[in-house]
């Protein structure tokens, strides 16, 4: 990723500017916030978002809003379909994240198991394999049937340039917490490529 790029990226997943934030966050566009909020939909807007030493959650949650209105830029999403494709969207990724958290679990379960140093029950080991499987096979329904409820808020078009628009973002994501969790590790900015 490019120093731009990266500026870019960061700049709005984690600092999204008022007027974004209101969109994305309480709004449709065009419309005002809802009462008893300030617009951003937070109280410090831009500090709220991004504070200092960001965990990998407040990342996910920053790009989650970033993901959002990079969609309805993207696929021109009209204010009637946003009411809708909004808490599918937030479905879809939610399933994501609490799938791919399953499996790293079951994967770290594996891995202690067959690292163990002592001998190896293969019953139980077997049994995890087998519910790694089954796990995988419960989450790939699972986000199928999100990207269903979700693709049914679209058009034609609008689905086909969802499909790169999401593989995109998902890159652009992994990255960011990659960069968060370096962060963290060395108590410093994120490095700029």
């Amino acid at each position: 990723m490019t120093k731009w790029t990266w500026a870019v990226v960061v700049g709005v997943a984690l600092a999204l500017p008022v007027e974004a934030a209101a969109q994305v966050n309480d709004t449709a566009p065009g419309t005002t916030p809802r009462a008893g909020r300030p617009a951003g939909g937070r109280a410090n807007g831009r500090a709220a978002l991004a504070p200092a030493g960001a965990t990998v959650g407040e990342v996910e949650q920053a790009f989650d809003r970033y993901f959002l209105n990079q969609a309805r830029v993207t696929l021109q999403l009209s204010p009637s379909q946003m009411t809708t494709f909004r808490p599918k969207l937030e479905q879809l990724r939610r399933v994501r994240r609490q799938t791919q958290r399953q499996r790293q679990g079951l994967l770290n379960e594996l891995q202690a198991l067959a690292r163990g140093g002592g001998p190896v029950d293969e019953d139980v080991l077997a049994a995890k394999v087998k519910a790694l499987d089954d796990q995988k096979l419960e989450a790939e329904q699972l986000i199928r049937n999100a990207h269903e409820q979700l693709d049914a808020t679209l058009s034609v078009p609008q689905r086909a340039r969802f499909r790169f628009f999401e593989q995109r973002m998902e890159r652009q994501e992994l990255d960011l917490i990659a960069r968060a969790r370096t962060q963290a590790r060395r108590g410093g900015p994120p490095p700029v490529d």
